[in-house]
Order: C-alpha cells, then structure tokens, then sequence
C-alpha cells in the first residue's frame, strides 16, 4: 500500500529493549534502561508528573516468553487496531495533540502518526497488557522519553523475572495525550535542543517547573490587566 511509504504521516518507532547476555542468573530480555542494583532509596515517586496524575500500581515480572507473546501481539495487530479506534473516536483530542487531518485519515489504516508512540502506561515489562485501557497515543519527544527517564526507569530498576514492586505509574486520563497547557512549551523547547533526558540531557525539571511559573503569573498578570 502506498501510504506505508509516506514517511510524514507514518511511523514504526517501538520503544525497544536490549538484549543482554546471560549474568548472575538473569535473563536476556531487559529494559533499555536497566541497571544492576536495587531501586534507588532516595527516589521519591511522583503522585503527579508535569500535569499527568500517577496512581499505584503494583508490577510483577512476567517470564520471558509471557513478555515475549505479548510485545508480539501489541506489533502484530493491538497497535493498529488501537490506532484505528482513535482515528474513528478520538478526532477532536487528535487535533488537539497536534495531528492534523490528514495524518487522521492514514491513522484509519492503522498508520502511527510520526513523532508519536503508543505507549503502555502499565509497562509489558511489569505485567502490563495490550488492552485499550492501558494504552495512549503519546508524542514520542519529550513526553514519552521524560516519563520513562524520569518515572518508571527509577522505579522498575534492579527487577528480574517474578519480582513484585508497587510503583506510582503516570496514567493520562484521556487515549490520547494533549499536554497540559501549562506545559505547552516543553515542545518547542525539544525542537531547539533543550532535554532533559538521556546523554544530551541540559536541562532540569526544575528548570522546566521554573519555566511554568514564570508563564503562569505573566498570562495571569495580563488577565488582571485587561
């Protein structure tokens, strides 16, 4: 089908896992982020991140085969199934999030808009499923990048396979995420370099909070004025 081809509207991104060799007994099949180690004691897990509600919830480590089928499934046809229930349900949260009309139309063939990820918001990796209910259409950079750099890599550091951990899970409310206003900018921030993840990290949460002060007492300052 042509429309695969069309590289502005579509988009294969997984958020992939490493492969490691077999060490102390564990497994192959494990996070990107995973490190040797317990759960940090110092972290402090969020009840809200950026404007997105976190709520409890309790991981286990499904085995490798468990991870296996169901990352499998979600390729084969969970993600495109969910991607077509959002293009025939969800068009006016779309367009809010920055999907244009077009890019709606090719998500009805089961097409990722690009820049986006369908993102598990209970991680396969603790037990999470392919259900509608726990799965939302994210833009890739920054939000999805910063909720599991700053959120659940913490958190799910150090499990292996039959592990239990409660965790504070970042859950937005809506299939479809539209950033909260406040945090609007974060975005263009993004497109000029400004990250606070990974190796090309320079910039802080605390920055970011500052930043949304800031915004907020201007446009409430220009609300009294008028």
């Amino acid at each position: 089908m042509e429309f695969l081809a069309d590289r502005d509207f579509f988009d294969r991104y997984e958020h992939r896992k490493r492969k490691r060799a077999h060490h102390h007994g564990h497994g192959l099949d494990r996070p990107v982020y995973w490190k040797t180690g317990k759960a940090p004691t110092k972290y402090t897990p969020p009840k809200e991140f950026l404007g997105i509600p976190c709520k409890p919830v309790t991981l286990t480590v499904p085995s490798v085969e468990e991870r296996k089928a169901m990352r499998q499934e979600f390729q084969q046809f969970k993600r495109a199934e969910f991607i077509k229930y959002l293009a025939e349900t969800q068009q006016d949260a779309l367009r809010q999030a920055g999907i244009s009309a077009k890019q709606i139309e090719y998500m009805k063939q089961g097409c990722t808009p690009r820049g986006f990820n369908t993102h598990h918001k209970v991680p396969v990796f603790g037990g999470g499923t392919n259900d509608f209910s726990n799965l939302v259409l994210i833009r890739r950079e920054p939000w999805h990048d910063m909720i599991h750099y700053h959120v659940l890599n913490h958190q799910t550091r150090g499990m292996s396979e039959g592990d239990s951990r409660e965790i504070m899970v970042p859950s937005p409310e809506l299939p479809v995420f539209v950033p909260p206003a406040k945090y609007a900018f974060l975005e263009k921030w993004t497109t000029k370099g400004r990250k606070t993840y990974g190796g090309g990290k320079n910039t802080t949460i605390s920055d970011i909070e500052k930043e949304a002060q800031r915004r907020t007492v201007m446009l409430t300052s220009k609300g009294k004025d008028r």
